[in-house]
């Protein structure tokens, strides 16, 4: 494999890749626009990377969010994302981060795709090891109520901070919390409260034996939300390779550095993919 002086690959690996599909599936509070950092590169590197919102997610930042939202579950989401894979010529990559590497990792046990990246991702159902960390993170939503509930939930501006964008400087924290839209709180249930009261009825387990292509799963050794003992069990269940970032933290596709992260998996990528 021929590379240049900064570590990237030569052009003829590059024109390989103008035939791949890369699907990123956003995490919570977000939009399909939270790739534009990674979707730029990976087009920069030909690849065709393809960037859905979710259901009832593509709102303006502050708009009032379709009621339906509440009561939409984890598998609305992977039905939803399923449905796009299904639009896509392979090779397909699928790339998730937060609750976007969960999505990906379900869809990943019903689909052939050819590579699977997940970045801060959420555990899938049977890793737990609690943090008190995490706990922090949604304590606000407790107080409140909001995670108990099957209404569309937003998290605040101190608990968006702490939780998810504490790397940032203070003017483009802002800016991304003022992006957030609102989330479902079924899935916040689904997703953070089997272990605590078997809400879910498995349906973010995932069968590793079902999953056969390679896989990446990439943590910051800062991250709050999604912590590095969770990534790391994660890891292991999925026999994944595992790059852990030391000053990194949840916002991974987004904080300062992040071209280090996309530079990793694109290298990873054309090793899998040759």
């Amino acid at each position: 494999m021929t590379k240049s002086a900064d570590g990237r690959l030569s052009k003829t690996h590059m024109e390989s890749n103008m035939n791949k599909n890369i699907l990123m599936i956003h995490g919570m509070w977000g939009t399909g626009d939270y790739w534009d950092n990674f979707r730029k590169f990976f087009e920069l590197n030909k690849y065709q990377c393809h960037t859905p919102t979710l259901p009832y997610h593509n709102i303006l930042p502050g708009e009032k969010p379709d009621p339906s939202l509440g009561k939409t579950g984890i598998k609305d989401y992977v039905e939803f994302i399923s449905g796009e894979v299904d639009k896509l010529d392979a090779p397909l990559i699928l790339m998730g981060h937060s609750l976007g590497g969960l999505i990906a990792q379900l869809v990943a046990v019903q689909k052939n795709v050819d590579a699977l990246i997940l970045l801060s991702s959420t555990a899938p159902r049977g890793i737990f090891k609690f943090d008190f960390e995490v706990f922090k993170c949604f304590w606000g939503l407790v107080k409140r109520g909001l995670i108990f509930c099957d209404k569309p939930v937003r998290m605040n501006y101190n608990e968006a901070t702490y939780a998810v964008f504490h790397q940032l400087p203070e003017e483009e924290r802002k800016a991304q919390c003022e992006r957030m839209v609102y989330e479902s709180g079924r899935v916040i249930k689904e997703v953070g409260l089997w272990p605590l009261l078997g809400i879910g009825e498995k349906i973010t387990e995932v069968d590793e034996n079902e999953i056969t292509c390679p896989v990446l799963v990439i943590s910051g050794c800062k991250d709050r939300l999604t912590p590095l003992k969770l990534q790391r069990a994660m890891a292991e269940k999925l026999s994944a390779e595992y790059k852990e970032f030391s000053e990194k933290a949840h916002w991974i596709i987004g904080e300062k550095g992040w071209e280090d992260v996309a530079d990793y998996i694109f290298v990873w990528l054309n090793e899998v993919l040759k």
